[in-house]
């Protein structure tokens, strides 16, 4: 809560394994120094997210029990490669794509 920057990864359908771990309470994220590194600025990241973005801290705002925290992207990684997209929802993973799709 204290920090002014922070990172946040954009999963691909392959990486459920880096959203189980982050997800996972009681564990260490970080016990495996091969999984994840730190940015040049000290914010530490997974290198093999699909895509993620730095930002700087610029608001919090209570929301019952949470916070929400807006954020100025400064610095991203853009995928090279198109990817579905990585969701829970519902209890459950899910990959993005059209079949998926409302209406």
């Amino acid at each position: 809560m204290a920090a002014d920057t922070l990172v946040v990864h954009l999963l691909g359908e392959g990486q459920l394994d880096i959203a189980q771990l982050c997800a996972t309470s009681g564990i260490d994220r970080f016990a495996d120094t091969g999984r994840w590194s730190r940015l040049m600025t000290g914010e530490p990241f997974f290198p093999l997210a699909h895509a993620w973005v730095r930002g700087k801290v610029i608001n919090r705002v209570e929301a019952g029990d949470s916070t929400v925290i807006a954020v100025h992207v400064v610095q991203a990684k853009v995928p090279t490669t198109p990817e579905a997209p990585l969701v829970y929802h519902n209890r459950t993973w899910h990959s993005l794509g059209p079949h998926s799709q409302l209406l």
